[in-house]
């Protein structure tokens, strides 16, 4: 029994269980962040959390980065606040209840990430 329970974690959610979160504009309009999410398949485990963008004149969802939070079986607008740095650059604050702040900065020019352990200022 435990070798399956290992099994169903290693996998995770499959592309059916993600539901769209929210969406980001950038202060200009032409760039987007499109976040998604997945329940854990335990009741209280961790979130699955996927950011995509679309950049400015581009149709296409780019994957940036996939992470998780943890909140206690569900997430709001409190646990994920998105500022917009520069028209390229967002900043998000994953604040879950159970776990420390994390600090995501994506920069939309090269689709890059910067995640780091830090209390929100907001």
């Amino acid at each position: 029994m435990l070798g399956i329970a290992v099994f169903v974690t290693a996998c995770g959610p499959s592309e059916s269980d993600f539901k769209e979160f929210s969406t980001y504009k950038s202060p200009g309009g032409g760039n987007t962040i499109i976040i998604d999410y997945a329940h854990s398949m335990f009741a209280f485990g961790p979130e699955t959390i996927r950011v995509f963008a679309v950049r400015k004149g581009g149709q296409t969802r780019s994957h940036v980065v996939t992470t998780k939070i943890s909140n206690d079986g569900g997430i709001t607008d409190k646990n994920i606040k998105a500022e917009w740095k520069q028209e390229n650059v967002v900043e998000f604050c994953l604040s879950g209840v159970e776990q420390k702040d994390s600090i995501l900065i994506i920069n939309l020019r090269d689709l890059s990430y910067t995640e780091n352990e830090e209390k929100c200022t907001s």
